[in-house]
């Protein structure tokens, strides 16, 4: 019994390794064109490129690149086989494309460009043509203003003929929120241009508007009104801040919110100021002394580099001494540090 395992394990191997892989040919790529991109009038190169490229699982496969040539239309796109491993599956190849890409790219000069979309492209290594459009917006006007500018890209194709298969990335862009990404998440949203409409604004704004109640960044605050407000608290899964009373029961700080049940530095800055804790500073660099005379100081700017591995501590001060850190506090650390009974719901 054990030899014939030994004779079958070895092949059972190759099976799994195999997977799902397939060596495409020509006339697979002739089918793709045609019942994919809906084109009739093409030219395929007879010869391929292959390039060798790792996987998620690190493991390395030989992945064929196909010219073709839509003569109706003069774009020059390339089709590429794409190998990758799946857990307990083996390999599994599928065909891939940049046709959308290569006319974005052919007819983008013509555009009336938005200075804050930012077109990132280049030619890859590996013969496909790349189309990163990224929209950096510092306040709720340049959101709107984006997505106007997006959507007459789409409708500039469309005219054209073309309906293009992209996405925009939309990313707050502010500096001093740009400096501290390893404490805090800056929000970031990806919005297909084919389906922008009136409710991809509040999906972008909601993003935004949280991460500034959720902070309680004054910058983002002070461009917010009521409905934006509304937006982000009307939401059933997000969670809101509450003190315990001795008599047990529920007093919610108005408009504070967290994200995943833990508390920001400046979060923390606004419920110590209504506890009339002895504070001075700034909400985003403070100390605090408390009854027991600790005395507390946090700071966005408290991060350092270990050397030996390269991972960013944050930290705050007790008496002086550091005290590593998460980017959020627990409400069980707050309690711990303030001996303030806080929840969350």
């Amino acid at each position: 019994m054990n030899n014939i395992l030994k004779k079958i394990l070895p092949i059972f191997l190759v099976l799994i390794l195999l997977g799902c892989a397939k060596d495409y040919k020509k006339s697979d790529i002739q089918k793709y064109v045609k019942t994919k991109l809906y084109l009739s009038n093409t030219v395929i190169s007879n010869n391929y490129i292959t390039v060798s490229e790792k996987d998620y699982s690190n493991i390395y496969y030989n992945n064929k690149i196909w010219t073709v040539t839509d003569k109706e239309n003069d774009i020059t796109f390339h089709i590429k086989e794409e190998t990758s491993t799946v857990p307990a599956f083996g390999a599994n190849t599928a065909l891939v494309d940049d046709y959308s890409e290569s006319v974005f790219l052919k007819y983008y000069d013509d555009l009336d460009k938005d200075n804050n979309i930012v077109l990132n492209t280049k030619e890859t290594s590996l013969g496909m043509n790349n189309v990163v459009l990224e929209c950096n917006y510092k306040n709720k006007k340049e959101i709107k203003k984006c997505l106007d500018s997006l959507s007459k890209y789409n409708n500039y194709y469309l005219n054209k003929g073309f309906n293009l298969s992209l996405s925009a990335t939309f990313s707050l862009n502010i500096e001093k929120y740009n400096k501290i990404k390893n404490i805090i998440i800056i929000p970031s949203r990806i919005i297909k241009l084919d389906e922008i409409n009136e409710k991809s604004y509040d999906e972008v704004a909601y993003q935004y508007f949280r991460f500034g109640l959720e902070n309680q960044f004054d910058d983002i605050l002070s461009d917010m009104n009521d409905d934006d407000i509304k937006l982000v608290m009307n939401d059933k899964y997000i969670n809101r801040i509450f003190k315990i009373s001795e008599n047990n029961e529920k007093k919610y700080y108005e408009n504070l919110i967290t994200p995943n049940s833990q508390i920001s530095i400046g979060t923390l800055y606004i419920i110590l100021n209504i506890e009339k804790y002895n504070i001075s500073g700034t909400l985003e660099h403070y100390s605090v002394i408390t009854s027991n005379n600790d005395k507390y100081e946090f700071s966005y700017d408290f991060s350092e580099k270990k050397r030996e591995d390269f991972v960013e501590n944050n930290y705050y001060l007790k008496n002086g001494e550091k005290v590593s850190r998460g980017p959020y506090f627990s409400v069980e650390q707050i309690n711990e540090m303030f001996n303030i009974n806080l929840g969350t719901d």
